[in-house]
């Protein structure tokens, strides 16, 4: 919760959005439609630093029409803020829960291409699933940490 203190956030896919099986049965969905950002932090100055997590964030419908429009979120933006700070103050109820799972995954080519390093290297891989305080899913991230 604390990377938007210490790095810079650069969007490498704006909001859009898409259908994804998998992420909107995680986020318990009617449907198959997500809104999906990809972004990298990096520690050091935005452009000059070091590059560390590649996450994808999917988001309901729900969630995303809060911070669709926002600027943060298009592709090529640079920040230090993070999805989670941007869509709270908009949501009817707060964030009352975050379940996390840890594991190792290996880096395919989009997430070595974002943290400079070789395919198939070990990542640390943290899902989060954020709800609100009815329980209803507002946020799914999937990071791989170098």
């Amino acid at each position: 919760m604390n990377l938007s203190q210490d790095t810079t956030m650069e969007v490498v896919r704006g909001l859009t959005r898409r259908v994804d099986v998998e992420a909107a049965s995680r986020l318990r969905l009617d449907d198959d439609v997500v809104h999906t950002v990809v972004f990298r932090r990096l520690h050091g100055a935005a452009g000059h630093g070091i590059p560390f997590v590649l996450t994808t964030v999917h988001l309901p419908g729900s969630s995303a029409r809060h911070v669709e429009d926002s600027g943060a979120l298009k592709t090529g933006a640079v920040g230090t803020h993070t999805v989670i700070g941007l869509l709270e103050p908009h949501l009817d109820e707060p964030i009352a829960e975050a379940a996390q799972s840890i594991t190792v995954a290996t880096a395919g080519q989009d997430v070595a291409a974002a943290v400079d390093c070789r395919v198939g290297h070990a990542m640390l891989r943290v899902d989060r699933l954020y709800s609100d305080s009815t329980g209803r899913p507002v946020e799914l991230s999937v990071s791989h940490f170098l």
